[in-house]
């Protein structure tokens, strides 16, 4: 799990982006405090696009949802984005 981890977060383009920035980027598409994996995948894919960073492939974008769905309900709320 640590190396794809790793290779996730190499892969993914966040690190260039200012996490205060990528959790208003969420916190402004998301619907009562919730953004299923269509939202996140606009709300992500537009968030790099805006800082010059490529979409990640399929696999990446749905191993970051991932990431951030951190109780596996199928559902990113605001307490997943700030743990993540």
């Amino acid at each position: 799990m640590l190396n794809n981890l790793k290779e996730v977060r190499a892969a993914c383009g966040l690190q260039h982006i200012p996490v205060s920035v990528g959790l208003q980027t969420f916190k402004a598409i998301a619907q009562e405090g919730k953004l299923t994996k269509d939202m996140f995948d606009k709300a992500y894919v537009d968030l790099l696009s805006a800082h010059g960073v490529s979409a990640p492939s399929e696999a990446v974008s749905a191993a970051v949802y991932d990431l951030f769905d951190r109780d596996q309900n199928g559902i990113v709320d605001m307490m997943d984005l700030v743990c993540a």
